[in-house]
């Protein structure tokens, strides 16, 4: 997706293989868009080309990976013995845990420096990657129903908000979104906030709750995404914006380890119990450490930046 959005060469070098298809998924140019509605379904069509590429590319990767796991997976119960060998011992955990463990250490060495560059784009970063990395597991909904359930509406809800027209979105939601937060702006108004005490009150997410009730999220989630990735690799391009690369690098490959380890990779040896406290704490305890370890970088590198101990520039 990122070298489609990015590379001219690799454009022009696809475009001449195969000339009709992906004549129009280039990188953007640094001009002002075209308001027709021809140009605005090539834009959406480029970023409909990036995103199949990327989800081919994913499924190769995930087919693979697949008959990878099969073959070396260490299972004592098919271990067998041919004379002084044993066949069937490779790796002492499946491979879908495996995936899950490295994926959890990548992104815990990626949001910190994210925390430190840009703490408004880190914050829900994080308050969606980790809970998705701690319940991820292989589906099946007769032992795991309600974590299957959660994981195969955050992949639904992301390809629907992705791929469906926003006029679409909103003759089937039918207002949906916009009456459930009402009801959640009162109850918190109404309910959560009386009975905190006073002197408990400034803790609350209220500067949160306000920016919600101003739209801009809620807008943002009704306007074209497609059309969003592709004025976000345009900006990347022009002006150096962040929002695509952390697309390309850190949102679109969590929704392809939660394919992968929900449907690609085989459920081998999976415990099914429900969230343990000691997954709880682990997971608290992970965010908690991401951001002391975000501050504390953050303020070791500003008083050993030019700047020493200048005013913060947020």
């Amino acid at each position: 997706i990122f070298l489609l959005a990015t590379n001219p060469g690799l454009a022009s070098w696809l475009s001449a293989m195969a000339p009709g298809p992906v004549s129009g998924a280039g990188p953007p140019a640094c001009l002002h868009p075209g308001r027709s509605d021809e140009e605005t379904e090539l834009r959406r069509l480029a970023v409909v080309m990036w995103l199949t590429s990327g989800a081919v590319g994913a499924a190769s990767v995930a087919m693979v990976l697949r008959r990878y796991a099969f073959s070396v997976f260490d299972d004592a119960s098919q271990v067998v013995e041919v004379g002084n060998h044993k066949e069937g011992v490779r790796l002492p955990s499946p491979l879908w845990d495996a995936v899950r463990s490295a994926s959890g250490f990548a992104y815990l060495l990626v949001l910190a420096p994210i925390a430190i560059y840009a703490w408004a784009m880190a914050v829900p970063l994080t308050a969606i990657c980790v809970p998705v990395l701690v319940m991820v597991r292989p589906f099946n909904f007769l032992r795991r129903p309600l974590r299957s359930l959660l994981l195969l509406l955050f992949l639904f809800g992301n390809a629907f908000l992705i791929t469906v027209r926003p006029e679409v979105r909103a003759g089937l939601l039918a207002g949906a979104a916009g009456r459930g937060a009402d009801w959640f702006y009162n109850f918190f108004d109404e309910t959560v906030v009386p009975a905190v005490p006073r002197d408990a009150r400034q803790y609350l997410p209220v500067p949160l709750v306000t920016w919600l009730k101003q739209g801009q999220l809620a807008a943002a989630l009704e306007s074209d995404l497609l059309l969003g990735l592709y004025e976000a690799a345009r900006d990347f391009n022009c002006v150096g914006g962040m929002l695509f690369p952390v697309f390309c690098f850190i949102y679109f490959p969590l929704l392809v380890l939660v394919a992968l380890v929900g449907i690609g990779l085989p459920a081998q040896r999976v415990e099914d119990e429900a969230v343990s406290l000691r997954q709880l704490r682990i997971a608290v305890l992970g965010v908690l450490g991401l951001l002391v370890v975000s501050i504390v970088g953050g303020v070791y590198w500003r008083s050993q930046s030019s700047a020493g101990l200048g005013q913060l520039q947020w």
